[in-house]
């Protein structure tokens, strides 16, 4: 028996050897997409964004270079995300009782907002859109904790939008490292996800005008605040892109970080049940419980068959088909020009930047668009080879988050360097 357990301990020293070696010597195979400054005079509105990615990276050196090392041990996508959730969860199990809940409710707010709205070159992008109801939203900050009660009322901004079921209460982790380095961070939760719905309508993209009510609420609530940043994570990057896009020059950002996002929501979701099946089922357990399941009486009063078209639906791909009675919009087709952010991503006026993984099983890597950041100023795409989907854990013990860590440098970056919101 010692023999076997010798020989086992040797097995598992071995394989912590080699995984450690593997990653100590790898090739770094991260890469910056941009399109660089123009050398003359240029005719292209967006040269000035070019101009502020430009120096972003010249403040920057970590967003040149990047190399993002996960832990020896985190050899694959799998282990990555298995420990971004657990330290999530622990994340929220400490944190939770820190947060602050304020809540707006739409109808008081419909009017400044649906102006401001309208006040776009794509009028278009209004239709479905503009909600005029009594639901409540909700925004999360962690104004209960003694670090952020420190920060001076001139403390930059991090405004949150958060993943498919996500909410303030599942961003602790992301909002404790903001504030550590002197951010103050607020969570915009969608409809449904931090509480119950209080009308029939809701989208799992997001809808852009309750977050530019949410926007204005914040702006107006922290007049001081000297700089104005904007993440969202996974889902939440769609509708940090259908926001900043049919916002334009009003969406009071200075600039902003899109993080794994899917791109073209039309499509890239229609294989996906397919390559990853089992992921693809706890997604849809998830969005099917937070908007379906915990509303169900209320949805079915207001339209029984689209309930009964998203109980039934087999994958995330087929319940964003399903659920589009639900958002506003008349039919799919104009859903689509709503809430699909390809159809906004050049309204944008503010610098942006893109984090994406190669073994990102979700945001999967063949829908990537490198062209955007290559033909459009003010785009910075960087392409990672690992880092699964938002979990990005690094340093030895994975505690930490690349994810986090770069886009708060970029966001630093930019506000160094006074990025802000042009107008052309």
């Amino acid at each position: 028996m010692n023999n076997i357990k010798k020989q086992l301990y040797r097995l598992v020293g071995a394989i912590l050897v080699g995984a450690y070696l593997e990653r100590h010597f790898r090739r770094n195979t991260d890469r910056v997409v941009y399109c660089p400054p123009p050398t003359t005079d240029s005719k292209d509105p967006r040269s000035p964004l070019a101009f502020h990615i430009a120096n972003i990276l010249k403040a920057r050196p970590s967003l040149r270079f990047p190399n993002y090392q996960p832990p020896f041990w985190v050899f694959n996508s799998w282990i990555n995300i298995v420990v971004f959730v657990i330290k999530q969860k622990w994340s929220t199990y400490w944190y939770r009782t820190l947060l602050t809940r304020e809540y707006i409710t739409t109808a008081t707010a419909a009017t400044t907002a649906t102006t401001a709205t309208t006040a776009t070159t794509n009028d278009s992008s209004t239709q479905g859109g503009a909600i005029c109801d009594s639901n409540r939203l909700s925004i999360d900050s962690l104004s209960n904790c003694e670090d952020e009660k420190k920060l001076p009322s001139s403390a930059p901004l991090l405004l949150i939008l958060p993943t498919i079921t996500g909410s303030g209460t599942t961003h602790t982790y992301l909002m404790r490292l903001a504030i550590q380095r002197g951010w103050r961070p607020v969570c915009l939760n969608r409809r449904g996800l931090a509480d119950k719905l209080d009308t029939s309508t809701f989208n799992v993209m997001g809808n852009q005008h309750d977050t530019l009510i949410q926007v204005q609420h914040v702006l107006e609530k922290y007049k001081n605040t000297k700089f104005v940043g904007m993440v969202g994570l996974s889902a939440g990057s769609g509708e940090l892109i259908n926001f900043l896009g049919t916002s334009g020059s009003e969406c009071g950002v200075n600039a902003a970080c899109c993080l794994c996002p899917a791109y073209d929501i039309e499509h890239a979701f229609e294989n996906f049940h397919k390559q990853y099946p089992l992921v693809d089922r706890l997604l849809l357990r998830d969005v099917k419980r937070k908007y379906i399941h915990d509303n169900v009486d209320m949805l079915r009063q207001s339209n029984a068959m689209a309930v009964e078209a998203c109980t039934h639906a087999t994958s995330i791909h087929e319940f964003i088909q399903a659920h589009v009675p639900f958002t506003g919009a008349a039919n799919r087709q104009q859903y689509m020009v709503r809430s699909n952010p390809m159809n906004h991503v050049f309204g944008i006026r503010c610098p942006v930047m893109i984090l994406n993984s190669e073994d990102d099983m979700i945001c999967l890597p063949e829908n990537i668009r490198d062209d955007l950041a290559l033909e459009y100023g003010g785009v910075l795409l960087l392409r990672t080879s690992e880092g699964s989907h938002i979990a990005y854990s690094e340093g030895w013990n994975g505690a930490g988050n690349y994810l986090v860590r770069t886009s708060l440098d970029f966001l630093e970056g930019a506000m160094e360097v006074n990025a802000k919101v042009e107008e052309f």
